[in-house]
């Protein structure tokens, strides 16, 4: 793997110069090293197997642009929308899986967030999750595998709920807000990782940041919204990562069906299992506030 990203450096930047550093930890579906071209430090992401199943490249390379401009990232000095390929300037500090849980900067992160969802920008592209949930399904369905009834299940509960979600007015975001795509650097908080930008409720990003914790999501939600909180905020949210959990088991199950879970050595059985006990459980936080929705 590294000698493939050396001669693909080499290639990219027409040097002999070309050093790997370190593997950067996170990320289930691409490996990021840490390079030096002439001593100068960047980010090489290589994409893993089967991930263009799941990620449009040529989308995700015209909203980056529009993300730059927002200047909440990194430059990019390279993309190959063919294969994936994407090589930035090395942000030169820590990403928040990296600090302690308590020393979350969230006044940072929610400043970030609103700059990206009142920018009045527009993504390429709406996110469009239930479509992207059949679109997964249908992967696992193609190979011949059958939907856990649970699944299905839970699914029919929240499609109930698919009206509500779809009237909410869409604006451009990050799509996969977690804390390991937040970096604190000496310029401030930057983000990274426009894999699954697009446009959708706001609120999507906020859920997002509760993907290993979900009270980090719902601390962010306070911080973000004040005194403007109210039930219907709180349902969105409990909303959006009941589908972020659906969304991920889909992932997972097709990792787990096509052999990933000994090639990743991560057990993808197991985590699909457990997003769709989270989602059973959020199907449940739910139904709590849908009679006092607006």
């Amino acid at each position: 793997m590294v000698d493939k990203i050396i001669n693909e450096a080499k290639k990219i930047f027409v040097t002999d110069n070309v050093k790997v550093l370190e593997r950067l930890l996170g990320g289930m579906s691409n490996m990021t090293y840490v390079i030096l071209v002439h001593d100068k430090p960047y980010t090489f992401r290589l994409p893993g197997p089967n991930a263009y199943h799941f990620v449009d490249r040529y989308v995700e390379q015209k909203n980056l642009k529009i993300f730059e401009s927002l200047n909440v990232t990194n430059e990019t000095v390279y993309f190959n929308s063919e294969d994936g390929i994407k090589v930035s300037k090395y942000l030169d500090g820590k990403s928040l899986n990296l600090v302690d849980r308590s020393s979350y900067p969230l006044e940072d992160i929610a400043m970030l967030l609103k700059k990206i969802h009142t920018s009045r920008l527009k993504a390429v592209n709406d996110y469009n999750p239930f479509g992207r949930l059949e679109q997964y399904e249908k992967l696992v369905l193609d190979l011949g595998h059958s939907l856990d009834s649970k699944y299905l299940k839970t699914k029919a509960k929240f499609l109930e709920y698919k009206p509500y979600l779809d009237k909410q007015k869409k604006v451009i975001a990050h799509g996969d807000a977690q804390p390991s795509n937040f970096i604190i650097t000496s310029r401030g908080l930057k983000v990274v990782d426009f894999e699954f930008s697009g446009n959708i409720d706001p609120i999507y990003d906020l859920a997002c940041f509760g993907n290993i914790e979900l009270d980090d999501g719902l601390d962010l939600l306070k911080v973000y919204y004040g005194d403007k909180l109210d039930d219907d905020k709180y349902f969105r949210f409990y909303a959006w990562r009941c589908f972020q959990a659906l969304q991920w088991y889909n992932v997972a199950y097709f990792k787990e069906v096509v052999g990933m879970s000994k090639e990743l050595k991560l057990d993808f059985k197991k985590i699909a299992s457990n997003y769709l006990k989270l989602a059973n459980k959020l199907i449940k936080v739910i139904e709590k506030y849908k009679n006092n929705l607006k």
